[in-house]
């Protein structure tokens, strides 16, 4: 057997679209700027993975484990380039090998920010990262849950890292199937960290060069210039006809995503709270340069409703649905009293059927939702989305008057426009053993959506957060991807029925 003895060097850029939170296990604070004030002290923060340098980097065991699935995934017919690129799943088969890439640990590029940082919750420049707060809401009060917030810091989207693959004695199909690999982060099917649900983790990929050297060429890179270690190898530029190769790869599996556009008009105040601004901070004419409560925006400035919100506010109401159809036992919660308590987590595929109906559709820890939302941004309008602030007053109910020392204001947006997708991952429910009756529950949530029973943000019980909805589809789509679209209500009754005597049993 003939052995190719050669090396390769692939170099690219990933720069973040959406906030990326690659977890380095541990907790952080940032002293003085974020701090539990009944406690008295700096609150825990889920920290990013950093370098020496203490800035956010992407470790090379992430990109390939999630390079090294997509490919599973889709290109199926070429295992054994799989395996030649990445190493054997299993070391103990007589015929197994190691991976013959190499993927170095990914550090930030040495540039600064192409947006402004000061829109970011508690950007910090040594860091490269800001901390959103995300609290849990009960059920039953439908307020924040007591002891439920979180900190969780992340790297914003328009942060670049720079990307060095190497490997050795490989031919130019199975450089072709890393680089397919590779753009799958350009359509969104290689994200990396957490929250994919949420739309975190997506990047954009650029090459810039591959090159290879073979026993031809070594006395040549021995003669050049420069030190002659291994990783700076230089060699012929094979860019352009590797990316030709690649380019012609098709994916064996189809896309069997079902992509919703959704557009929400706010017909009343709208304001999704931004914990980091300065509430002391004044203007030049001495006011009050935030309200008490004030809106989150994104990094051009303009009004956002995260993922997490809009996936939070619609959950619940498909727990409505499931405990109005079904009862108690249709969907979990973390509470003393609730019927059914909360879903363990899972560690094999199978075990989701176990879950209730709306771990299975929602996720849980171990199964990552087949519903993905996007952040909602705003739609330009000149008349609508300005800040305006409202004041407001509690009420003493002894005297009727206003309360001593309660008087507090909030910023929100005027009735804006904002627009955002959500996908179903139809494989993922079919997985889950949800696919008849999951895409009821969905359906039927989206009518309330659509039907303005689903308020988002802040301030429900104030007037806040009502809109309407319009979604977009294409209706061939529609139905060659849900193969028909009868008795998704009916299938939805049936599981609850069974589930709920399987339980009582």
């Amino acid at each position: 057997m003939s052995i190719k003895l050669n090396r390769w060097r692939i170099e690219g850029t990933l720069t973040t679209i959406s906030p990326l939170h690659i977890g380095s296990g541990d907790t952080v604070t940032r002293p003085g700027q974020i701090m539990d004030k009944k406690e008295e002290k700096d609150v825990e923060i889920a920290g990013v993975a950093t370098d020496c340098n203490s800035k956010p980097y992407l470790p090379g065991a992430t990109i390939k484990g999630n390079l090294r699935t997509y490919l599973e995934q889709t290109k199926q017919e070429d295992i054994k380039t799989i395996e030649k690129l990445f190493g054997s799943l299993n070391p103990q088969d007589e015929d197994s090998c190691g991976g013959a890439l190499e993927f170095w640990n990914v550090k930030v590029q040495d540039k600064s920010p192409t947006f402004d940082s000061q829109h970011i919750p508690y950007w910090k420049d040594d860091f490269l990262t800001g901390i959103t707060a995300s609290a849990v809401i009960d059920r039953q009060t439908r307020t924040a849950a007591d002891k439920k917030l979180f900190y969780t810091e992340y790297v914003p989207a328009g942060i670049t890292f720079k990307v060095v693959i190497t490997g050795q004695d490989l031919d130019d199909s199975a450089i072709a199937v890393l680089l397919y690999a590779l753009n799958g982060f350009n359509t969104k099917k290689v994200t990396l960290g957490a929250s994919e649900a949420d739309g975190w983790g997506e990047f954009e990929w650029e090459l810039d060069t591959v090159t290879y050297i073979d026993l031809k060429h070594i006395e040549d890179w021995i003669k050049s210039p420069g030190e002659l270690v291994g990783y700076n190898m230089t060699g012929l530029d094979r860019t352009n006809e590797l990316k030709n190769i690649a380019d012609d790869i098709k994916t064996s599996t189809l896309d069997n995503f079902l992509t919703l556009e959704i557009t929400l008009t706010f017909n009343s105040p709208f304001l999704v709270n931004d914990t980091s601004r300065d509430r002391d901070l004044k203007d030049a004419n001495g006011r009050k340069e935030f309200g008490d409560h004030y809106p989150l925006v994104d990094t051009k400035g303009k009004v956002i409703l995260p993922s997490k919100s809009i996936r939070g506010a619609f959950r619940s109401q498909a727990e409505k649905i499931l405990r109005t159809l079904g009862n108690g036992q249709s969907a979990c919660f973390d509470h003393d009293k609730a019927d059914r308590k909360a879903c363990g987590s899972v560690y094999k595929a199978y075990k989701v059927k176990e879950s209730c109906p709306a771990c299975q559709v929602f996720g849980l820890s171990g199964w990552r939702s087949p519903i993905k939302f996007s952040d909602f941004t705003f739609i330009q309008n000149e008349e609508k989305g300005k800040i305006k602030r409202q004041q407001f007053v509690a009420i003493d109910r002894f005297t009727g008057g206003g309360a001593e020392g309660a008087k507090f204001d909030a910023d929100y947006a005027d009735r804006p426009k904002l627009s955002g997708t959500m996908s179903i991952d139809i494989d993922r429910l079919r997985t889950a053993g949800a696919e008849d009756w999951g895409l009821g529950l969905i359906a039927l949530t989206l009518r309330d959506l659509m039907d303005g029973d689903i308020t988002l943000g802040f301030g429900a019980s104030k007037g806040y957060g009502s809109c309407t909805t319009e979604i977009k589809y294409n209706l061939d789509e529609l139905k060659n991807k849900l193969n028909g679209m009868r008795g998704w209500h009916e299938n939805l009754i049936k599981h609850l029925t069974a589930q709920s005597s399987r339980r009582i049993s």
